[in-house]
């Protein structure tokens, strides 16, 4: 043990191991951003916005407009999207609610407003996935096995 030539004296620099990469390519960005962008697309695109399933009022309802409209224009409006831009208005409208009663916001109720925001620009809104722009549709969405990738 530690005879010659049995030590590391050619280790890799910091700037060297990022420049390379992971040695798994599960781990890289590419891989990792191709996962979230099936973990959304993996639901059907809706075409216009649907009603809200939470009653909300005036300020809850305009910031549901608000955030769906921009995900329809991205063309990510799906349902997970769609329930994400309903928590975010109705943590939105809570917040507000409280603010007029003059009533302590918890810091839970901006966190979970934050976190709803954070969901749907998880995704650049800007701009469609590239992967996805070209999605085709799944000829085995009605045959009971359409999630089974094998």
């Amino acid at each position: 043990m530690g005879g010659i030539g049995s030590g590391r004296k050619k280790a890799a620099s910091d700037a060297e191991k990022l420049a390379r990469g992971p040695l798994d390519k599960r781990f890289s960005e590419e891989a990792i951003n191709e996962r979230k962008v099936v973990q959304l697309f993996q639901h059907p695109r809706l075409d216009t916005i649907p009603d809200a399933e939470f009653p909300l009022g005036d300020k809850g309802k305009s910031k549901y407009r608000e955030l769906a409209e921009m995900l329809l224009k991205a063309g990510q409006l799906t349902i997970v999207t769609k329930g994400y831009a309903e928590t975010a208005a109705i943590a939105f409208e809570t917040i507000h609610r409280l603010q007029e009663d003059g009533k302590e916001v918890k810091a839970a109720l901006i966190q979970q407003y934050n976190r709803s925001l954070g969901n749907i620009q998880q995704f650049d809104i800007d701009k469609a996935p590239a992967s996805a722009q070209g999605q085709r549709k799944n000829r085995f969405a009605r045959a009971g096995f359409s999630s089974r990738r094998r």
